[in-house]
């Protein structure tokens, strides 16, 4: 067997090796993000969690505004349609909290919750039970429009009456559905099963897209700037929300400050898409594939705050591979290749080559073919060098035609 076949089956063998480790090393990562438990949520997961922040905030003022409806007491309208309107808004603001609260509990886990599809339909159900107390209020508001005033005791009054008892009656619905949504949408159930497996690809594409944003921010060296400027707006908005919540005690503007509050917060949680760590610890989206190359190569892995130092690395160690050549100590990120190939060319010629120039292996080789072809260089370089062996072909091809 050849030196040369040598050579290159070494190579191959050595290649093979490096990726194999090179898989093994980022299959971890992989196997963290598909059962999505890499400690802390991810930066899609961050800004759900406070965009479900916000939606509870505003279902509070909502809920608040019905108290203060259900509270006031207005000419000519009796106290059941006050509390039953009332009671209807505090309702539904509680159903809008139900649902910003499942938003972030679950799609704002994502990245650390192995089921966010499920936690964040388990809690349409409360939600869809408290709309159906609003139904029940809102109709028992509206049996009360005619109570109290001259329109009681009238046909009116009876018509209107039945028609509270209607909506009052789709609100029942709406409890019992809730209560049966609840029991259906279960996450230790079937449908739990179902969206746990749905999770997973929502786990690993989301932290793909975080990891990415957060290695382009830390990359291009904005991460930090773009995040610092996000979060002093956020913090600003937050401010006002403070400031807004401590002018007054009414339960409706105290809301809305924590709302304004939340926004500011959520915000401020942006900043986190562009800088941050990825879901392996790392500030490189692409070194739990590569970062294994680079350890494994014989050249050594690249630095941890180059990107692609993986892959120079692991040209580095085809370059010393079986005697190809060494690049150690070498400041060129295209030494390796330059390396590789004057082993190539020592390979067929049976020598090495100590110029400084990297194409010298391809000068090399092309001189060996012109001296198999017939004819001398005579010493000349350059373009004759090149064209000799076609010469020599032509000259062959006259002599037969004579």
């Amino acid at each position: 067997m050849s030196n040369t076949l040598q050579r290159t089956l070494l190579a191959s063998a050595a290649i093979a090796a490096i990726v194999l480790t090179g898989c093994s090393s980022g299959g971890g990562g992989s196997g963290a993000t598909s059962t999505g438990t890499t400690g802390t949520p991810n930066a899609v997961g961050t800004t759900a969690s406070g965009a479900g922040g916000v939606v509870s905030s505003a279902g509070n003022v909502v809920s608040a505004l019905g108290d203060q409806v259900a509270s006031t007491q207005l000419p000519l309208v009796s106290a059941q349609t006050s509390q039953g309107m009332g009671g209807a808004l505090k309702s539904t603001g509680n159903a809008v909290t139900d649902l910003g609260n499942a938003v972030s509990s679950g799609l704002g886990q994502t990245g650390t919750n192995a089921n966010t599809v499920g936690v964040t339909l388990a809690g349409v159900a409360p939600a869809v039970t408290d709309l159906g107390h609003a139904g029940v209020s809102l109709g028992s508001g509206i049996q009360g429009i005619t109570k109290g005033n001259p329109l009681q005791g009238t046909p009116v009054d009876t018509l209107v009456s039945g028609v509270g008892g209607i909506v009052q009656s789709v609100g029942q619905g709406g409890i019992a559905g809730g209560a049966i949504l609840g029991q259906t949408l279960a996450t230790t159930g079937p449908v739990g099963q179902v969206t746990s497996t749905l999770s997973q690809p929502i786990n690993q594409i989301t932290n793909m897209v975080s990891d990415t944003t957060r290695t382009v921010g830390t990359t291009t060296g904005l991460g930090g700037p773009v995040s610092n400027l996000i979060t002093t707006v956020g913090g600003v908005v937050s401010k006002v929300g403070t400031t807004i919540g401590g002018t007054s005690n009414n339960g409706v503007v105290v809301a809305l400050g924590n709302t304004v509050d939340a926004t500011g917060k959520t915000v401020s949680t942006l900043g986190g898409v562009v800088n941050g760590p990825t879901s392996n610890g790392s500030t490189n989206s692409f070194g739990s594939l590569l970062g294994g190359l680079g350890i494994t190569t014989a050249g050594g892995g690249g630095s941890a705050g180059n990107p692609l130092g993986s892959v120079t690395g692991l040209l580095g160690g085809l370059g010393g591979l079986g005697g190809l050549g060494s690049t150690s100590g070498s400041s060129s990120p295209l030494a390796p290749v330059t390396s590789l190939l004057g082993g190539l060319s020592g390979a067929a010629s049976g020598g090495s080559s100590g110029s400084s120039n990297p194409l010298a292996p391809v000068t090399s080789l092309l001189s060996g073919v012109t001296s198999s072809a017939g004819g001398s260089t005579g010493g000349t370089g350059g373009l004759l060098v090149l064209i000799q062996p076609v010469t020599n072909l032509l000259g062959s091809v006259a002599s037969v035609g004579k």
